[in-house]
């Protein structure tokens, strides 16, 4: 990229687009008097994440709580145009080391991530479902729709495929 950069710089000085009082080797003729990088000297402002200030996280999230958003794609559109430049908008990252438990946690919602949730062993749900008299996979998915408890999974032919799943009629309890 150095070498695109000075190319077109010595093109610019070429064709008189910049001032001759300007070097073509700008990064040689600064360098060690105050020479940062290209961004800098073409007035470039961004600052890369990892060299921000951000709000203490318990901080920040309270603030992101206030906002009534309801999961991570509200969030990723609230990013785009109204964050503030002290929370980060991949709090994940930064965050890491400082308590973050998932966006729902961030943002004050109930809704767990299906990795980040704890669910009944495959026994005691399928047990837990059995009771409930549902007798086939379409009544299972009506009724994980309105009222399915927080620790069963809707689907879990995927999440009890390695611990116990033999198929439908044998997580319904049926013969």
């Amino acid at each position: 990229m150095l070498a695109v950069l000075r190319t077109q710089n010595q093109l610019a000085h070429n064709n008189g687009l910049i001032s001759e009082n300007i070097p073509v080797s700008v990064e040689q003729t600064y360098k060690g008097k105050g020479w940062l990088d290209w961004k800098s000297f073409l007035g470039y402002s961004r600052i890369p994440n990892n060299r921000r200030e951000y709000l203490e996280f318990e901080e920040a999230k309270k603030i992101v709580r206030k906002l009534g958003l309801s999961n991570s794609s509200d969030w990723w559109k609230y990013c785009k145009t109204h964050k503030p430049e002290n929370i980060p908008s991949s709090p994940s990252t930064i965050y890491k080391e400082s308590g973050w438990k998932g966006m729902a946690d961030w943002l004050g919602t109930k809704n767990i991530s299906t990795h980040n949730r704890q669910y009944l062993s495959f026994d005691n749900a399928r047990e837990y479902v059995s009771k409930l008299g549902i007798l086939s996979v379409k009544e299972w998915q009506t009724y994980t729709k309105i009222n399915r408890p927080e620790n069963i999974p809707t689907n879990p032919q995927r999440t009890y495929r390695y611990n116990g799943w033999k198929g439908w009629a044998d997580f319904l309890g049926k013969e």
